[in-house]
């Protein structure tokens, strides 16, 4: 059977009650992508050497300010749905009735990101970068959201993948005929955003810089060096240190057989993966500003006169 349109969810279906409290299947949606962004974005940082559960620390203050972002920016690019004699300005803060617009979400996420890894001493831009396909992820399935509220949609189409609208619902343009399909733009961005992970996870993969191990343009010697042997052209080179296995809580507590890079004995064979520490792998991806190598001071002696 041939698809000729994409169904809308029924009305209900946006919506449910739990005891006093009303559910919003858009919620939902955004809370899943939350919650799958952290865990992705935790994990490109562990591989990199960063502590368990600091993004939660981050996100603490990326998601709320956000938030408040978010619906800011939508209350003040409609002012005159806010401000006009005799307004409820309470309206400005009934974020349940909806209005939330994304670019204020991501200056607000920003900004709290900012905070949260100046809290935490991890760079921001390394943060960034690990959280890219996870945001593009949780976008993603925050799309889900407006497919059950019968929104984002756009012009009127003939194609087989037209989104049906009723013509009783609130979104459903005047003017139009019943039975007129739309672009399902919700679709379209979701597509669009799998397709930036795609990208981006291929581009980490070829670079090193999303992976579990670093990019060996950053590895600073091989098992084979530490051993205080060369290795010889019919030994393949040892890759970099990985961070696996890792250790959990700070460094102080890891266990000594991880304390530091495992190299191989003089004439074993050299370990292909040796394991490292998060000290190490915060040292190659630089994740955090006390994890560089500063060089060592020397101070000029005073003049012999």
């Amino acid at each position: 059977m041939l698809l000729t349109s994409l169904p809308s969810p029924p009305p209900s279906w946006a919506q449910f009650t739990l005891g006093p409290l009303t559910i919003h299947t858009y919620a939902l949606c955004i809370i899943a992508g939350i919650i799958a962004a952290v865990i992705i974005t935790q994990r490109r940082l562990s591989a990199r050497g960063a502590e368990d559960g600091v993004v939660v620390d981050i996100v603490i203050w990326a998601v709320p300010i956000g938030i408040i972002g978010a619906r800011f920016y939508h209350v003040f690019t409609h002012v005159g749905d806010y401000f006009y004699p005799g307004a409820n300005l309470g309206n400005i803060f009934a974020i349940w009735d909806g209005g939330n617009a994304l670019y204020g979400s991501l200056l607000g996420g920003a900004v709290g990101a900012y905070i949260g890894c100046r809290r935490t001493g991890i760079r921001l831009w390394s943060f960034a970068d690990a959280l890219a396909p996870a945001m593009l992820i949780a976008q993603s399935m925050g799309r889900i959201g407006n497919y059950f509220n019968h929104e984002l949609f756009g012009l009127p189409t003939t194609l087989p993948w037209g989104l049906e609208i009723l013509p009783t619902d609130t979104m459903f343009p005047d003017g139009l005929p019943a039975g007129t399909l739309f672009h399902p733009l919700f679709l379209y961005e979701i597509i669009w955003n799998l397709i930036g992970v795609a990208i981006i996870s291929s581009s980490s993969a070829d670079t090193g810089s999303g992976g579990d191990a670093p990019s060996p343009s950053t590895s600073s010697g091989t098992a084979s060096d530490a051993a205080g042997s060369r290795p010889s052209e019919s030994t393949p080179p040892a890759t970099p240190c990985s961070a696996s296995p890792r250790t959990s809580g700070h460094p102080s507590s890891s266990s000594p057989s991880a304390s530091s890079c495992s190299s191989s004995r003089a004439g074993a064979t050299p370990n292909r993966n040796p394991p490292c520490t998060k000290k190490d792998a915060r040292q190659r991806w630089n994740i955090s500003p006390a994890a560089q190598t500063r060089p060592e001071h020397h101070p000029t002696p005073p003049a012999v006169s």
